[in-house]
């Protein structure tokens, strides 16, 4: 029930953005539309520059949380079996040892997909910090330097630009199917490791996918709207010099609001639907263990 509701609000949520995240377009073209040239010559330099950081970022970034899964990868395949023959022979003896053992390693599973996830969004966010300190020195200088722009422009902008915070919120909503339930393998009075491996490794594999997929899906989604609010303020401060754009001034400046709270809300919501989910899909995923 709460997961179902928390997914209506945030698809309806995200529709709303949708639909600002145009309107913010239509009035930065607008705006774009009305500067002086010197101002559209700054801009489209920004641009620029915007559009081969990301590119050069992104790529960074996918090679270093590559590296991170493969490594977790390799430490997890030499030390899986060791791990569920522990926890077969620590259940020897017991009454309902498969059933046991199914939600014990199914535990472990989920331990190591968060363990996985933690260290690998841990080493994002400070990817990302890094990132962003480099990328606001690189468009503050554009700024600094152009000659098309006042002493008060600058200073206006390269404040605006210091203050952009674009470090992304991740979350991760990873669910255990049926089919990743490590049951199957287990016989009465005897563990088959080669299978027992094979399966847990393909849960992880699963669980790799999930998370470096969540890493870079929210980081893209992170650095576009880092440069959205470069390009809304650049947009926003010159055209306080212009009296013909002062009502465009304001809608964008409300429409940014907007944005930016409905954003917030978004991330509040994805959290908890990923809390949500990793409660009540465990509970599924062990209850169909013991069933098999």
């Amino acid at each position: 029930m709460a997961s179902s509701y928390l997914s209506s609000a945030l698809d309806k949520l995200e529709d709303m953005l949708t639909a600002l995240t145009a309107e913010q377009t239509a009035l930065s073209k607008q705006l774009k539309t009305n500067m002086t040239e010197k101002e559209k010559d700054v801009l489209n330099k920004l641009e620029i520059e915007c559009t081969t950081r990301k590119s050069k970022y992104m790529s960074e970034f996918i090679n270093e949380l590559s590296g991170i899964v493969k490594s977790n990868v390799n430490l997890l395949n030499n030390s899986i079996i060791s791990k569920i023959t522990k926890l077969w022979d620590d259940t020897k003896g017991e009454k309902g040892r498969k059933e046991s053992v199914t939600s014990k390693v199914n535990e472990l599973l989920k331990q190591e997909i968060s363990s996985l996830w933690d260290g690998a969004k841990a080493r994002a966010i400070g990817f990302w910090k890094m990132k962003q300190e480099e990328f606001k020195k690189a468009l503050i200088s554009i700024i600094v330097e152009s000659p098309n722009l006042t002493s008060e422009q600058k200073d206006l902008i390269k404040n605006a630009i210091m203050q952009i915070d674009g470090t992304p919120n991740y979350t991760l909503s990873f669910e255990i199917h049926s089919e990743d339930v490590v049951g199957g393998f287990l016989f009465i009075k005897k563990l088959k490791t080669d299978d027992a491996k094979k399966k847990f490794m393909d849960g992880f594999d699963k669980g790799c996918i999930s998370v470096s997929s969540a890493l870079t899906d929210q980081s893209t989604k992170a650095f576009d709207t880092m440069i959205s609010k470069v390009k809304s303020q650049f947009q926003y401060l010159v055209s306080t010099y212009n009296p013909k754009l002062l009502t465009l001034r304001e809608q964008l400046k409300e429409c940014n609001n907007k944005l930016n709270y409905m954003s917030q809300q978004q991330t509040q919501i994805q959290r908890h639907l990923s809390e949500v989910n990793s409660l009540t899909v465990f509970k599924h995923s062990e209850d169909d263990g013991r069933k098999s």
